[in-house]
């Protein structure tokens, strides 16, 4: 029963020295409007890594490459990446999820740039005011 007893007292006296050392400890440095962007479009790609494994039309291979890259790197290393692709291309909305989840597919190399989405129509109609032919 001794040692049951100290190890108490270790642990009451630990919990009670717990909100002096929270109080000493150094505050993190404020974020950045730089770093507070690639965090929330961090947040958003992993979302998006996310939801697109549970969809059925993107293959397999390419479901395989997103998960390896978020394993292989940090999300703010694809964060920055893809920031800096949709820098270099402003003809990319950036604020379109779609968007920002095609570029980091492709900073991720799971998907070849340029490559028509798999969900996507291969091949756009002649003419779009043209009427169905099954109404």
């Amino acid at each position: 029963m001794p040692f049951k007893n100290s190890i108490l007292i270790a642990a009451t006296l630990g919990l009670a020295a717990a909100p002096v050392a929270a109080q000493t400890a150094p505050q993190a440095p404020a974020a950045t409007a730089e770093q507070e962007q690639t965090m929330a479009r961090a947040g958003l790609i992993f979302s998006l890594f996310a939801n697109a494994v549970k969809v059925d039309e993107i293959p397999e291979a390419e479901k395989d490459a997103l998960i390896g890259c978020l394993y292989a790197n940090t999300l703010e290393t694809i964060s920055q990446a893809t920031g800096n692709a949709l820098a270099e291309n402003p003809q990319i909305d950036g604020s379109d999820p779609t968007n920002v989840y095609l570029v980091a597919a492709i900073v991720c190399g799971a998907r070849e740039a340029g490559a028509t989405p798999s969900d996507a129509p291969a091949t756009a109609p002649a003419d779009p005011s043209a009427e169905p032919a099954t109404r």
